[in-house]
């Protein structure tokens, strides 16, 4: 059962543009019984045309650190998770908002909700329960409209009798790519310009104890190799970071046991992002992190069953997608400009299994094609700046997303079924070998075996985009790669 108090609040309904920031003030009553709290925000902002960051940007300070939240036009209500209410444990956060000039909140109401651990599903309370929060990176501190993390999702797994909590997170983008070439290679190997990185996993025995943890962080990853990392690199990347403004160089992904500091009375796990790739550690990188606890605690919402794809948790959730692309622009990543927002993709999910032979890595993975009727170019997926390499990447290997550009004006000529169609051509997929070795040489191939193709494409609708299915527009002939063959 959800039991829901009215936040106090000191609050004035409308902001007018360039507002100066506003406060208020959130009491959370404690509880009887162990529970999981959340604010619970339903608003609706409008902005101008063209504005840098069409939203309003939001903190709560409490028990001596602060929450980040954001309030996006594209969206109109989200959720911050404060960590459990008790007996002893109470809440009174002071929140603040400062919205974007040329922006407007309309309205604003926010409320508690509170989830009572033992009346909810076992796995709806172990999922709360164990929630991580992320403290920003040492760059964000400065520019609070990077890299911003918009959803959490989850996926589970049993271990024998344990069960495996793994969370994930979805970032606007990431800086570590910084050019439009590179966010176009994200385009074709992933079908989004996002970042999603798993962050933290949770073993579970049948009695709710930990068994096991583990986030992603680097490859020094034991705690000698990382003492030696932290003394030796950074009092100049510090500097270099805070200069720059991109935050700590790229670090490379590994998986790493925790043993860090949990939200007090809680085992939330509080996690560090450190470098401008988004990777983590338990440990604050830099004396920025440690003297400043602000971050982020998402409430994980979707859960991605096997064999989906993480990227899924987007097409259920347009939304995502919109926002990524203010960020682009903000940033200049767009490869053409307003030519390659999200809504100018044709949006193709592979089903399949993958297997890479490729020696010296002459051959890094396919590629997927649209050929149209009367035209004598082919489009390739990401602009052709990168190939398809992995199917279901940290998640369940099954499945990948690749995005055409085939253009707005054309993909509403796709409709959702053959008869609404009047565009006309192919999709096809080919494997791009840099040294055009001899194809009958066997040593040197993609092994690639198609299951299931489906097509999405984005509409916008009204200030954010919604996901359209046009699979049925498409006749598939399935199997190898080669003799893979789509028609509409």
């Amino acid at each position: 059962m959800t039991l829901t108090a009215i936040a106090l609040l000191l609050f004035r309904a409308t902001l007018v543009n360039a507002a100066p920031e506003m406060h208020g003030w959130i009491d959370v009553p404690t509880q009887n019984e162990a529970n999981e709290t959340i604010l619970h925000i339903d608003y609706d902002v409008s902005c101008a045309q063209g504005v840098w960051f069409p939203g309003v940007t939001g903190t709560l300070a409490f028990h001596g650190h602060k929450l980040r939240f954001d309030l996006f036009e594209a969206k109109h209500s989200t959720e911050v998770q404060l960590g459990p209410t008790s007996k002893t444990i109470e809440f009174k956060g002071e929140y603040a908002l400062d919205p974007t000039p040329g922006c407007t909140l309309i309205h604003f109401s926010p409320s508690i909700k509170t989830r009572v651990l033992n009346s909810i599903s076992p796995t709806e309370a172990q999922v709360l329960a164990h929630s991580p929060i992320l403290i920003i990176r040492d760059d964000q501190y400065q520019n609070r409209l990077t890299d911003l993390p918009l959803e959490m999702a989850y996926s589970m797994e049993s271990h024998g009798k344990n069960i495996a909590i793994k969370y994930t997170l979805f970032f606007t983008d990431e800086d570590s790519e910084s050019t439009g070439p590179a966010t176009e290679a994200h385009m074709a190997r992933y079908g989004r310009r996002t970042d999603i990185e798993w962050v933290y996993e949770v073993e579970l025995d049948p009695k709710n104890q930990i068994v096991s943890e583990s986030y992603q962080g680097f490859v020094l990853n034991d705690a000698k190799n990382y003492v030696k990392h932290f003394l030796d690199r950074k009092p100049k990347s510090n500097v270099q970071a805070l200069q720059s403004g991109v935050g700590t160089p790229d670090v490379t992904h590994s998986t790493s046991s925790f043993r860090g500091q949990y939200l007090p009375g809680s085992v939330h796990p509080i996690l560090y992002n450190i470098a401008n790739n988004n990777v983590f550690s338990p440990y604050p990188d830099s004396t920025i992190q440690k003297n400043n606890l602000i971050g982020y605690h998402l409430v994980p919402h979707m859960r991605v069953d096997y064999p989906y794809a993480r990227e899924i948790v987007m097409l259920k959730k347009p939304w995502i997608f919109k926002v990524s692309d203010s960020e682009m622009l903000r940033e200049d990543k767009l490869y053409e400009n307003d030519k390659a927002l999200s809504d100018q993709y044709l949006y193709v999910l592979i089903d399949g299994e993958l297997k890479l032979s490729s020696p010296m890595n002459l051959i890094k993975g396919f590629k997927a094609r649209v050929e149209l009727n009367g035209e004598d170019h082919a489009i390739l997926s990401g602009f052709g700046y990168s190939d398809i390499d992995r199917l279901g990447e940290d998640m369940w290997g099954k499945e990948a997303y690749t995005a055409i550009p085939v253009g707005r004006d054309q993909l509403s000529r796709i409709g959702q079924t053959s008869q609404e169609t009047t565009l006309h051509g192919s999709v096809s997929f080919f494997a791009d070998n840099v040294l055009h070795a001899n194809p009958d040489d066997k040593g040197l191939h993609v092994d690639l075996t198609i299951r299931q193709l489906q097509f999405f494409k984005l509409v916008k609708s009204g200030k954010t985009y919604e996901t359209q299915e046009v699979t049925q527009a498409f006749h598939c002939e399935l199997g190898p790669l080669e003799n893979v063959l789509c028609q509409f």
